[in-house]
């Protein structure tokens, strides 16, 4: 049995990413419930914590914050969810988010990302919000295909997060996660102090996500940033000449451009 379940999870990557998501989903609500029994005793005990080098309470407000959207807008572990709460997922390119955002459909929960502007779907110059169902129609698609459910905002572009922000997306209730890689755009701009979220992500081996990053743009004709030229050079020249990560997560979170690292 054990061999079988092996040679299935080889054969199958993207069963392997699955399974492994919705084990990290698991992790995270009996985390949720358990540091919300722990929330009383644990912010006694904070503040020791954050003074453990004998720094004084001004010098420590003096001090500019890490990620003030973080800070402001994000809710910790230690606080139990609550109704109508958005969560952002940040999806970190060939980590997985493919895959989770499929089990996030599959659940039926209602997603933000690019979808919602996409034209062919039809929502794309909505003026007023709405839950939407872009392949629903079509009987051959998956389960999760068929269950999918998506606001009619854009998330990817500038442009439609400030559309989203005009219309109270997250205020709104109606959408449960919204995918994307910027996640500090998003926090700052649809979050406020009376609609905090939860951030969600899948990591992976720093080195492993940019070789999958080298290997699949060179065959994924379907996306914009396909680099066919990549199949005339070696992962170790991409490495060293082309590849523009750099330290790619915390330029992200702070919000910097690779110039600006």
């Amino acid at each position: 049995m054990k061999d079988r379940a092996r040679t299935m999870l080889t054969k199958r990557p993207d069963l392997a990413v699955l399974i492994f998501a919705c084990l990290l989903l698991s992790l995270a609500s009996i985390s949720n419930f358990i540091f919300s029994a722990e929330a009383d005793e644990s912010s006694a005990v904070v503040p020791d914590v954050l003074h453990a080098n004998d720094v004084s309470q001004e010098e420590e407000n003096e001090r500019p914050l890490v990620y003030p959207w973080a800070r402001q807008f994000i809710r910790p572990l230690s606080i139990k969810p609550i109704r109508n709460e958005t969560s952002v997922y940040w999806h970190i390119p060939k980590s997985g988010g493919t895959s989770t955002k499929s089990l996030f459909e599959c659940l039926g929960l209602t997603l933000a990302s690019r979808v919602g502007g996409v034209a062919r779907f039809g929502h794309a110059d909505d003026s007023e919000l709405q839950v939407f169902k872009p392949w629903s129609t079509r009987g051959n698609d998956s389960i999760s295909k068929q269950n999918a459910k998506y606001i009619n905002i854009d998330v990817s572009t500038s442009d439609g997060i400030m559309k989203g922000r005009e219309m109270g997306l997250v205020p709104s209730g109606l959408v449960d996660v919204v995918f994307t890689t910027y996640p500090s755009q998003i926090v700052e701009n649809l979050f406020d102090l009376n609609h905090k979220g939860r951030l969600l992500a899948m990591f992976r081996h720093p080195v492993q996500r940019l070789v999958s990053k080298f290997f699949y743009l060179r065959v994924a004709k379907w996306e914009n940033n396909y680099e066919p030229s990549w199949n005339d050079i070696s992962i170790e020249t991409w490495a060293r000449k082309i590849d523009r990560d750099r330290n790619f997560l915390v330029r992200t979170l702070a919000g910097k451009t690779v110039k600006e690292v």
